[in-house]
């Protein structure tokens, strides 16, 4: 009889710092990299993935706390959200400048409850209000809207494998609405009722 396995550890687990009152640790489930980001001053970001060639240390300007920081796919662009109306982007694309442009989001008086990368230049916002869909322009440095959801959104998980987002739409949590992504487009997928 083979022996079953209901978990398996890597023999190469990717090993980052703690997170502790100076340093936060994000996990980028697309890319599947670990970031510890070291704040006070600059802020020093050290991101490692499941092999040596996805590691990547590098600073940057210290504007608050960081909610979240991802990577885009391919680790062309870098987004990281640190207030609930906006997240940054900094160009990681050889021979494009580095400079960070911002955009908010359009819905108004909505918070920001995190952002997936669909592409290696298109992002959905995910709102306590619904959902927003861009395409990132970074030699322009700017983003646009190209379709957008008004839906209640109490939270939300992405699985990139095959790009959908399962949003929680009631406040007792028995609803979820699931969204497919393909390139430029997003479908509306009818609800489930749990």
């Amino acid at each position: 009889m083979a022996e079953e396995h209901y978990l398996e550890l890597s023999e190469n687990p990717v090993q980052f710092e703690h997170a502790s009152s100076v340093n936060n640790v994000f996990f980028d489930e697309a890319n599947k990299q670990v970031f510890a980001v070291r704040s006070g001053g600059a802020t020093g970001v050290v991101v490692k993935g499941p092999d040596d060639k996805c590691s990547v240390a590098f600073r940057m300007d210290d504007k608050g706390e960081v909610k979240c920081i991802k990577f885009s796919i391919g680790n062309k662009i870098l987004a990281v959200q640190r207030t609930l109306k906006s997240v940054d982007f900094i160009n990681f694309i050889p021979d494009y400048p580095h400079t960070e442009f911002t955009q908010e989001c359009k819905t108004k008086n909505a918070n920001i409850l995190g952002f997936c990368w669909t592409s290696w230049n298109e992002t959905v916002f995910i709102t306590d209000q619904g959902i927003e869909f861009y395409q990132v322009f970074p030699d322009k440095r700017s983003l646009k809207l190209l379709k957008s959801q008004s839906i209640n959104v109490n939270w939300y998980q992405y699985c990139p494998e095959t790009a959908v987002i399962l949003l929680s739409t009631t406040v007792q949590g028995n609803f979820l609405q699931p969204f497919a992504f393909r390139v430029r487009f997003f479908f509306m997928v009818t609800m489930i009722r749990m």
